[in-house]
């Protein structure tokens, strides 16, 4: 195998904390984790990660779940899926599907109810959101 030269550390504690590392190398913070064969590691290897003193992000929306969520675009609540979450600097936010519509756009959980009665009423709502009333300014 070859590896290039920025690839290369002389101490452990300059292995980058999101990077995977050999069971065999000590003297540093570390948890249990398995590599998937995709990324090089057999099944049965058992490689760690260095343990990061950020607290894993905590989402509120299931992937699957049916929601109501606000297209940064227009400003409107739509009917929508989530199909994805992520991290955007330690905050979680999730790949929506915009259900009656079929385009996929990211939101935060500010922007995501799961009732739509949750829509503040002085916020427009699409036509194929029922069971809620437009408030008249």
């Amino acid at each position: 195998a070859t590896t290039s030269e920025n690839k290369i550390v002389m101490q452990a504690s300059q292995i980058p904390k999101e990077d995977f590392f050999d069971e065999h190398i000590t003297g540093i913070n570390q948890e249990e984790t398995s590599k998937t064969q995709a990324s090089g590691v057999s099944e049965n290897q058992t490689s760690k990660k260095i343990e990061t003193e950020k607290p894993a992000v905590e989402f509120k929306y299931a992937v699957g779940e049916t929601v109501f969520a606000k297209w940064s675009e227009d400003d409107i609540w739509y009917r929508a899926t989530i199909k994805a979450q992520n991290e955007y600097n330690g905050n979680p936010e999730y790949l929506v599907n915009f259900s009656d519509y079929g385009n996929d756009a990211t939101a935060t959980e500010n922007n995501i109810v799961i009732a739509a009665s949750e829509i503040p009423k002085s916020e427009y709502f699409d036509e194929h959101i029922t069971g809620i009333t437009q408030e008249e300014t």
